[in-house]
């Protein structure tokens, strides 16, 4: 048991004090705003938050190199470890069924590439996000870095 907490990667990002700083843009922008309207609105998402998190988080920066052509893909894509992102739409009706407040916490059991803690950090004041698989959760921290989410404490057991 004791091995397992030493992989234990505990991330908090924030959308308020911490803050986030928008993404470069990208030739995924216009594929991702079809994501959104496609798949998403026309399936029934309407909450205008989740929306605009899905339209503004790239999916594409989560994902295998090899798998960034097939981002917006209404499917899940392998992010190694036999581990997957989940489908957009999943990812929005989930989301949207927890029906946040900005003043919520929340806590996410399974990492995975931190695509879904990106999400939430636009909707709620902390995100607590927990991966075993260290490469993954060491992946996750690099991308969320790279794009802007800012760590605002961390656990390394």
């Amino acid at each position: 048991m004791q091995r397992v907490w030493q992989w234990l990667v505990v991330a908090v990002l924030a959308a308020g004090g911490c803050g986030q700083k928008a993404p470069a843009p990208s030739e995924f922008a216009a594929q991702r705003q079809q994501m959104v309207q496609r798949q998403l609105v026309t399936r029934g998402i309407n909450d205008q938050r989740v929306l605009a998190a899905m339209a503004k988080v790239p999916r594409e920066e989560f994902v295998a190199s090899e798998s960034r052509t097939a981002s917006y893909e209404d499917r899940p894509l392998p992010i190694g470890y036999g581990q997957t992102i989940s489908q957009p739409y999943m990812v929005a009706f989930m989301t949207e069924q927890l029906r946040l407040k900005l003043s919520d916490r929340v806590l996410e059991v399974g990492t995975g590439s931190g695509y879904q803690a990106a999400i939430l950090a636009d909707l709620v004041s902390e995100i607590y996000s927990i991966e075993i698989v260290e490469p993954l959760a060491k992946n996750a921290e690099t991308t969320l870095q790279r794009l802007g989410y800012k760590k605002c404490a961390s656990e390394n057991r």
